[in-house]
């Protein structure tokens, strides 16, 4: 049962149904970042709200002799797969992209969400389908909406388009959990964001205090980092730095970002042939980016080379901080190999998720009995 909470703002006190959040990670909707999902504690599930971007792609090919797949039974799929991994949780659910979905695929997928025993919640933009409101209005209902607002969006008309936004989908503020997305920020100073960016997107919200929650969600990992040569290199968590700088405003606001993915790019899958691999490791102020030797060329043995560096450079916080922590620890020692890059990114997610719930008063007791992990395997016998 999670943790419902009274907010108080400066014209209202919000009534018990009304559930605060502590932290808004972005994430692409795809397999390994809701598998990075299950790998977080427990215990973080009542104050993260993760938002999930579904990206349009082809359907995936049935088996031969099987039914030929559907829209709405790969949404339901997908809709279960979440719910299993996220069960008990509140997900942002950003489907807006899926323009060949229909109101009942879109149902399917909420549907499946719920009955997994997880709460969505329906992501709305300004410039949803039409079909996409019919359906979020109907959604909506059980648990709210979000409302994601983008740089394009924040216009001198911004105030008439949501309250039609609003009426379209039957929706009241305080029913609404608005997102303030600034997108990438990388090379951006952390005061500049915090005393300039930041403040404009706020002002331009018309009566912020009416909003159930307000989200600023920044991205500030690059989309190509300078990493020449392997090694170490530290990049700046500005998104982080500036939210902590942020001056007192007339509500709270809730912190969100974009983990360790760059807002501004699509992620490519690479050819295996010739693969850079990487570790990313958040700490308070930094990732850490370790850029590993060719993965083609030297195997997995660069990610074990690779774990073994973060422990001795003193950035590693033991292995019961968290699943992914478990699993560097494991790697450096040779107890689990770590294949695909894949599998890597996420363990970066599962460690820099629970951090910034860490810093965001969400701790969780160190365990040595985390979700199974997803990334390695034992050893092969020699």
């Amino acid at each position: 049962m999670g943790l419902i909470l009274c907010v108080k703002t400066a014209d209202q006190q919000y009534a018990p149904r009304i559930r605060f959040m502590h932290y808004m990670p972005h994430l692409l909707g795809k397999r390994g970042e809701v598998a990075a999902l299950s790998l977080l504690h427990p215990t973080l599930r009542t104050g993260i709200v993760p938002c999930l971007t579904l990206l349009a792609r082809e359907l995936p090919k049935g088996r031969p002799g099987a039914p030929t797949p559907t829209m709405a039974s790969y949404l339901r799929g997908y809709g279960v797969t979440l719910a299993t991994a996220w069960r008990n949780g509140r997900v942002a659910i950003d489907a807006n992209d899926i323009v060949a979905a229909s109101a009942a695929d879109l149902a399917a997928l909420f549907e499946a969400v719920r009955g997994g025993g997880a709460i969505p919640l329906p992501v709305i933009r300004i410039t949803s389908p039409a079909n996409h409101r019919a359906t979020l209005k109907t959604e909506s209902r059980p648990g709210g909406a979000v409302i994601r607002l983008k740089l394009e969006d924040m216009t001198t008309a911004l105030s008439v388009r949501l309250a039609d936004l609003l009426r379209s989908c039957d929706l009241t503020p305080d029913q609404v959990d608005l997102v303030l997305d600034v997108g990438g920020v990388a090379g951006s100073t952390a005061g500049v964001l915090a005393s300039i960016t930041y403040p404009a997107y706020l002002a331009a919200v018309p009566t912020i205090t009416k909003w159930r929650n307000v989200v600023l969600a920044a991205g500030a990992y690059p989309s190509t980092p300078t990493d020449s040569v392997p090694g170490l290199y530290e990049i700046p968590r500005v998104d982080r730095t500036a939210y902590r700088l942020l001056r007192a405003q007339p509500r709270t606001v809730v912190f969100g970002d974009y983990a360790t993915s760059c807002p501004d790019t699509l992620p490519a899958m690479l050819p295996i042939n010739g693969i850079v691999a990487k570790l990313v490791y958040a700490t308070n102020d930094h990732w850490v980016h370790y850029r590993c030797t060719n993965l083609r060329k030297d195997g997995v043995a660069t990610y074990r080379v690779a774990c073994g560096h973060l422990i001795e450079q003193g950035y590693f916080s033991g292995p019961l901080y968290s699943a992914a922590d478990r699993d560097f620890d494991a790697c450096a020692k040779g107890l689990i190999v770590v294949k695909a890059p894949e599998a890597m990114k996420r363990l970066g997610l599962v460690r820099h998720m629970t951090l910034a719930a860490d810093e965001l008063g969400l701790r969780a007791s160190a365990s040595s009995s985390w979700p199974s992990p997803h990334g390695g395997r034992k050893p092969e016998a020699a």
